[in-house]
Parts: C-alpha cells; structure tokens; sequence
C-alpha cells in the first residue's frame, strides 16, 4: 500500500459578501438570532457578517453557514 503523508493546511479562508450572507440567510427563513444560535456564536457575530462589503472568514464558518442554511431551507 503506497501512503501519501498529508500536511494540515492552517488559515485557509474564502471570501464572502455580506449582502449575500443575509440574503440566503432570509431566504432560509432565518432571523440573525436564530442563525447564529445555530451556528454556535453570537448575534453581534452573525450581524457583523451580514454588514454590506466584502469579509474574509475561516473555512470552519463558511462551511457551518452552508450546513446550516441548507438544513434550514
């Protein structure tokens, strides 16, 4: 069996537009409490998110907005 030795990556972020973020999350039928209740963090975190502009975040938070947008839908 041939092992290819993997290397943790760290800091991998994306980019996101904070209109984009309130806009799925109302799609999703979500209030900003509710979102980042279900997420794991604050209101004032999710608010800052959904402020209009471009914001980078971790890929952890990018990938519980997907998972929970889209159990949510």
């Amino acid at each position: 069996m041939i092992h290819i030795p993997a290397t943790y990556v760290q800091d991998v972020h994306v980019l996101i537009q904070g209109d984009d973020v309130a806009q799925a999350r109302e799609k999703a039928g979500l209030s900003q409490t509710r979102l980042a209740a279900l997420c794991g963090w604050a209101q004032a975190s999710q608010s800052r998110l959904e402020r209009p502009g471009e914001h980078r975040v971790d890929l952890y938070t990018y990938r519980r907005l997907q998972v929970v947008l889209n159990r949510s839908r």
